[in-house]
């Protein structure tokens, strides 16, 4: 018959537990502890120790088996005997005793008895219910103990990296703006020879953007009517006054017409010097200039592409003709594949 769990039941009550010819268990007091390396936080405890010493039967255990089983106190004591016989022979065969929630008996190499206790049961009453926590170590950092003169040098040293750090960084923004400032309003400063610095490459390739796709507004265009005293034939049509856009972006005046027919304006403008040009877009960077130019040569392959070069933007289209009406009218046609297209005098 296993005896542990009688002895177990006792540790609660009392502090020493003999076994009649065996030894005895003692309880000693424990307080909370903090264990270093597995960060655990253990509350108070009694701490159970083995003395091999203590055989004398106090009548402890005996008596409380014989009223736990409501047996006679020698059928007890028998049992107690019965154990105490079969745990010296496992102890002799170098075997351990195991104690359930006690712990273990053997021997070690040089015949010890050795005692280890099982701290998972707590048998302190006024700790009934705590448990074992685990705590996580706070990291702190090292604190150096700097003597004043050593605080004040270290002080000086980073306060004047800092303002030359602060200065040379300032003097590097103000000349980057100012070289981003000047290309953009397209001053000539190539006497600078900054080229050969590789200033604009690296300015380029800080602030250059993808091109947007530009479609200019259409100007509506037409050529200034001849005024006659003339009535209106059956065949006439009236003709709207309106602007017309020439290379230097000046406006012709604008004559308000009403019961007007042209004279012979097909061949007052055939025999006209200006050339009329159907302007696609306006591009900045060069690749979108020849891609566009490459889709006016395959589209029109008998047109003259104008290619017309400013500080910022190139224009680009292709000749209509010197025909004013011929040039409005390829003109309108265009403007259905893209509204944006526009016609130019030159």
């Amino acid at each position: 018959m296993d005896i542990s769990t009688f002895i177990s039941n006792l540790l609660l009550e009392h502090d020493c537990v003999v076994i009649p010819g065996f030894g005895g268990f003692i309880c000693n007091y424990k307080p909370a502890e903090i264990h270093p390396i597995l960060h655990t936080v253990s509350p108070p405890s009694k701490a159970i120790s083995f003395n091999r010493n203590l055989k004398s039967n106090d009548g402890l255990l005996i008596n409380f088996i014989a009223e736990s089983g409501k047996v006679s106190f020698v059928e007890a004591a028998e049992v107690v005997n019965t154990w105490v016989r079969s745990s010296m022979s496992l102890l002799k065969k170098n075997e351990e005793v195991l104690l359930r929630k006690i712990g273990k008996l053997h021997y070690d190499i040089e015949n010890n008895l050795l005692f280890e206790p099982d701290e998972s049961t707590n048998y302190l009453k006024s700790s009934f219910g705590l448990r074992t926590l685990a705590v996580e170590p706070i990291m702190r950092g090292k604190v150096i103990d700097f003597t004043e003169k050593f605080q004040q040098e270290t002080k000086q040293v980073a306060t004047n990296k800092k303002s030359w750090r602060m200065a040379s960084m300032i003097l590097l923004l103000a000349g980057i703006a100012t070289l981003a400032q000047l290309m953009w309003t397209g001053v000539e400063i190539k006497r600078l020879n900054l080229d050969e610095a590789n200033v604009f490459s690296f300015v380029n390739r800080i602030f250059k953007a993808e091109e947007p796709e530009i479609k200019p507004l259409p100007v509506e265009v037409t050529m200034p009517v001849v005024v006659t005293d003339t009535a209106i034939g059956e065949n006439a049509v009236p003709i709207s006054s309106a602007t017309v856009t020439d290379q230097n972006n000046s406006t012709e005046p604008q004559t308000e017409v009403k019961n007007a027919v042209p004279v012979q304006a097909e061949n007052s403008l055939s025999a006209s010097p200006h050339t009329y040009y159907i302007m696609i877009g306006a591009f900045a960077e060069e690749k979108n200039i020849e891609a566009a130019k490459q889709r006016l040569q395959q589209k029109f392959p008998d047109s003259v592409i104008l290619v017309e070069r400013g500080k910022r933007l190139t224009k680009l289209g292709f000749s209509a003709g010197a025909n004013f009406y011929q040039a409005k009218a390829q003109l309108e046609s265009a403007q259905e594949e893209d509204a944006s297209y526009w016609l130019l005098k030159k």
